[in-house]
């Protein structure tokens, strides 16, 4: 496994050594774009000593009354602009190459942090919010924009600041020792202030995601906040995260602001020394005016790649931050959705449960207790009982969204944890939860979930089966009609039906219904519901639900209740 593929997954870590090691994968993986971008970053260094000796050596030439000035001046001229094209050139063509790294690093990484992120067990996703999701996308491209793109521009700074440094020393080094010494004193204060910023910039992007989740949930429930008048409130609730986050916001800016404050002190002190110095050793004849001129033009210029080092080393600082944070949020032990154990399997013997136990915390009270329960093969049963009681719980095992704390689900005499993948696995046994989830998509990819081994008439047959085919035919585009992410413009009840015709068309051996009908009229229940028992016939079907007359309808019911699962005689259909 690689350092990003670690990543990802949450196994890097966190520090400079996690930070290194993905430098170091992204350098050999994009050797082909790297490699000449740091060749033009090293041309880029040399031509930089050029332009002072220029200055210097007309200068004293003119001085000296040497050659005439009009030629002198037109072949400096003629140099300088050569430079100037090299030099645009070259910088056009390190961005080029540092882009196009970047982009390939994106499209090959960023698919995978949502592959394990759909991969994160069901309540590692419930614990983290929606921001704190989305935001680990903006955290990648500010590890991927540092490696890809400002890494680069460090190791050109770092070029571009040796070779002032040897010129400098070349030129005279008593001065080179003193605007050195100065220089680097900036750079190191910088880059011990930019570690304190860290941990500031780590407090600032909770508080951030926090008050960015009240505008994400804000705006998800906005018919709630209209219906119950509660704009005032949440605006209330957004301004107090917003003042957490402003706090924050202003210690780590401040921190950032030191360090600058700090690095452009000692680099502005540092010409101040050379140039009183070098007057005195003018004066004395140990130093030429041109050779003082090109010293302080150089020790200029190389306030800039300097500086620009510290910058580049305080954004090294927030992405080790967002490495870290990365990791964190991924460190759950993942959903193995890779298995192919059991890849063929097919329910026979039916499902059982054998001393099932579950709590959602090693303190809390369980939810379920030593249930023992069989699911024949072919069996409809109702699942009945008070909100509360366990009833979804025991469906989330079922479905193996979750492991029991204790016990086992059982495929025939086999540990279905152990024996069979959790990809075929729940190919064979699906839960259709209460809500559906609709995506910003077509009716028939809001069906297929752009799986395109199912042919069109099988769309709208799934369609059919769950009562939305006349609706359907209804509308201009029919399978075609493009779904907002609110399930416009169908209604609360056809967007159930579409998640049955979601789960029907996938004919799996076991189907959960956890109270997948609640907002259908009776009528039309009655009448999906039969629908997808014929279509289940020889199946498993297991409807959870709080209706009475439709639980009457099942010939076995199962009731959950203070922990335990029992069945009831029913009544068999008339």
């Amino acid at each position: 496994m690689n350092a990003w593929d670690a990543l990802v997954e949450g196994r890097l870590g966190s520090g400079f050594k996690a930070f290194w090691e993905l430098c170091r994968e992204a350098c050999r993986a994009e050797a082909g774009r790297f490699a000449p971008a740091i060749a033009a970053s090293l041309a880029l260094g040399l031509l930089a000593v050029l332009p002072p000796i220029l200055i210097a050596q007309l200068i004293d030439r003119a001085e000296a009354g040497a050659g005439t000035m009009g030629l002198l001046a037109l072949g400096v001229l003629a140099a300088f602009a050569a430079l100037a094209l090299l030099d645009a050139g070259l910088t056009w063509l390190r961005h080029r190459f540092t882009i196009a790294a970047q982009v390939r690093l994106r499209a090959r990484i960023a698919p995978k942090l949502l592959v394990t992120g759909l991969r994160l067990p069901l309540r590692q996703l419930q614990d983290n919010s929606r921001a704190t999701m989305m935001r680990s996308f903006d955290d990648l491209d500010e590890t991927l924009g540092f490696i890809a793109g400002t890494m680069p521009e460090f190791i050109t700074g770092a070029i571009l600041a040796t070779s002032y440094a040897v010129l400098l020393l070349v030129v005279n080094p008593l001065l080179a020792v003193m605007s050195l010494g100065a220089t680097g004193l900036a750079f190191v204060t910088a880059v011990v202030l930019a570690r304190r910023s860290r941990t500031a910039f780590a407090t600032w992007i909770l508080d951030r995601d926090r008050a960015f989740t009240v505008i994400v949930e804000a705006f998800a429930s906005l018919l709630t906040i209209k219906s119950m008048n509660a704009h005032r409130a949440v605006a209330d609730r957004f301004a107090d995260k917003l003042e957490a986050e402003n706090t924050s916001l202003a210690a780590m800016r401040q921190r950032t602001a030191d360090a600058e404050a700090m690095g452009r002190g000692w680099l502005t002190f540092a010409p101040g020394i050379v140039v009183v110095v070098g007057v005195w050793m003018v004066s004395r004849g140990e130093l030429s005016t041109g050779e003082l001129v090109l010293f302080l033009t150089v020790s200029a210029s190389l306030s800039g790649p300097v500086g620009n080092m510290c910058s580049h080393w305080e954004a090294a600082q927030r992405t080790m931050a967002a490495i870290t944070r990365i990791s964190e949020l991924r460190a759950a032990e993942l959903e193995d959705l890779d298995a192919d154990t059991g890849r063929d399997w097919r329910l026979g013997a039916g499902l059982s449960l054998a001393g099932v136990g579950h709590r959602y915390a090693a303190d809390a009270a369980p939810v379920l207790r030593a249930v023992d329960l069989a699911l024949d093969s072919g069996s409809h049963i109702a699942v009945t009982g008070r909100s509360g009681d366990g009833k979804t719980t025991l469906a989330h095992i079922i479905a193996r969204f979750m492991q029991p704390s204790e016990g086992a689900v059982l495929a025939g005499a086999a540990d279905a944890a152990t024996g069979i993948g959790l990809t075929p696995y729940r190919r064979r046994v699906l839960m259709l939860p209460h809500e559906t989830e609709i995506f910003s998509a077509s009716i028939a990819d809001n069906v297929t979930l752009w799986d395109g081994s199912f042919a069109l008439p099988e769309i709208m047959e799934a369609l059919r089966i769950a009562g939305l085919g006349e609706v359907v035919d209804g509308l201009p585009r029919r399978h075609d009609t493009l779904l907002s992410a609110d399930g416009e413009p169908l209604s609360a009840g056809q967007r159930q039906r579409l998640g049955i015709a979601r789960a029907l068309i996938r004919r799996p051996d076991v189907l959960i219904l956890d109270e997948a009908t609640s907002s259908l009229d009776p009528q039309t229940e009655t009448e999906v519901i039969a629908n997808i028992r014929a279509v289940m016939q020889g199946r498993t079907l297991i409807v959870i639900t709080h209706r009475e007359e439709l639980a009457a309808r099942f010939g076995r019911r199962l009731v959950v209740k203070g922990g335990g699962a029992a069945y009831l005689p029913g009544l068999e259909p008339g």
